[in-house]
Order: C-alpha cells, then sequence, then structure tokens
C-alpha cells in the first residue's frame, strides 16, 4: 500500500472520481468487467411456471394414485394436468417462448403425468372389475341355499 495513502486505500489530496480517466490504478486488481465478457456475469434463466407446475403436478399425482388408491379421481385430474402442461411448455421451448431452462421439468412432468394417467387408469378398472365381481358373488350365493343345519 502507498504510504501516503489514507485508511481508504486513496492517496491523500486525490479525487477518487479521477481515477476512471487514468484506467487502472497500478497495484489494483481490475474491476469486475475488465478481461470478461459481459454474458459471464448474466444470471441463469429460470424455468417457466408451467415447467414447475407440470412437475409438482406430476408428483402430486402419481402419489395420490399410489397412496389412496386412485386418490378418488384427484389422482387422475392431477395427473392428466401435469401431461397436458408438460406437452404444452415442451412445445412452448421448442418454439422459443420459454427458456430452455425448463425443459427438464416440463418433460420429467409429462412422464409423471403420463404414468400416473396410467396408473390411475389401472387402479379404476381394477376396482370396477372388483365391484362388479363382488357384486355378482353376492348376487349368484342369494339364490343359493345355505348350510346345512
Amino acid at each position: 500500500m502507498d504510504e501516503k495513502a489514507g485508511w481508504n486505500g486513496v492517496p491523500e489530496g486525490e479525487d477518487p472520481s479521477s481515477w476512471e480517466e487514468r484506467g487502472r490504478i497500478e497495484g489494483y486488481a481490475p474491476g469486475p468487467t475488465e478481461g470478461f465478457e459481459a454474458e459471464a456475469w448474466e444470471a441463469e434463466e429460470k424455468p417457466g411456471g408451467q415447467a414447475v407446475a407440470a412437475l409438482v403436478l406430476g408428483i402430486v399425482g402419481l402419489a395420490s394414485s399410489i397412496c389412496c388408491c386412485g386418490g378418488g379421481g384427484l389422482g387422475i385430474l392431477l395427473s392428466v394436468l401435469a401431461w397436458v402442461l408438460g406437452h404444452q411448455e415442451l412445445r412452448a421451448i421448442e418454439r422459443g417462448r420459454s427458456p430452455w431452462s425448463g425443459y427438464g421439468r416440463a418433460r420429467a412432468g409429462m412422464i409423471l403425468g403420463i404414468v400416473g394417467t396410467a396408473l390411475n387408469g389401472l387402479l379404476m378398472v381394477g376396482g370396477f372389475l372388483y365391484w362388479v365381481f363382488m357384486g355378482a358373488m353376492m348376487f349368484a350365493s342369494a339364490g343359493a341355499p345355505g348350510p346345512p343345519s
């Protein structure tokens, strides 16, 4: 540090605003923009809202179908919404209307929506067949004689 510098590193009697005219001061590191491209300082793009919504709806829809055996229709509704939102966001990304950073989330949401929809569909068909089978068994046993007494 300079012997004649004040407590803040500025030489006594010198105006710091004149430094810009002279350029970089000897002994000091370059400023944050010297030697760097402007793109290096830009913030990363955030994913689109539909990409995040598709991922969240896909997770909740799939969890609802697994934990609640179909979720009473809620699981299939959320899964279909995730599928549609994910598909729409992927198309928007391909056309350049949404940021590329949401591609993975939109794709995952769409896939979870497809899996959740298929699982919910299977659970609904299975539940329907179960009740049909149980109803047929009850109907068939109603006319049959009981055990011998």
